[in-house]
């Protein structure tokens, strides 16, 4: 009993991280990354690090991954520019950043393939459930000790 437990417990944690990623390429999205006053932003420092990313709008979508891009569309990990430190401004900084012609890519699965997703998870779990069942039913017209 512990061991049926155990295991279904394992799937239900494994099956979203591991099996879900994998049951369809995800499209991808690139998108500018335009920074100005009136659209909403996050510029991070850590460090000398800067980390920038706006905010993505797909409705019902299961976000897989969102990564800034330099120019050449190479992962963006640059040091952060003077003008975004605490002695710069707000505005020289966005200006800077837009300098960088960065963009984002978004790896997403679209909001229409949640059943299709169900669907098979579920098959998946049913077979892992007959496969227990009938190891189970084999060690006990053995006899084997419960």
């Amino acid at each position: 009993m512990a061991v049926v437990l155990a295991t279904i417990a394992a799937m239900q944690v494994l099956v979203p991280l591991a099996l879900r990623a994998h049951l369809a390429a995800p499209v991808q999205q690139q998108t500018a990354v335009v920074l100005a006053p009136d659209r909403p932003a996050v510029i991070r420092i850590e460090g000398e690090r800067l980390y920038v990313t706006t905010p993505v709008a797909l409705p019902g979508a299961w976000l897989v991954s969102v990564r800034t891009l330099d120019a050449d569309g190479r992962p963006f990990t640059p040091t952060a520019p003077e003008v975004c430190g605490p002695a710069g401004s707000t505005g020289r900084c966005m200006e800077t950043i837009n300098a960088m012609h960065l963009s984002q890519r978004t790896e997403y699965q679209p909001a229409d393939r949640y059943w299709a997703f169900q669907w098979a998870e579920t098959g998946a779990l049913v077979l892992l459930s007959a496969a227990v069942a009938a190891g189970c039913a084999v060690r006990l017209r053995r006899g084997g000790s419960a």
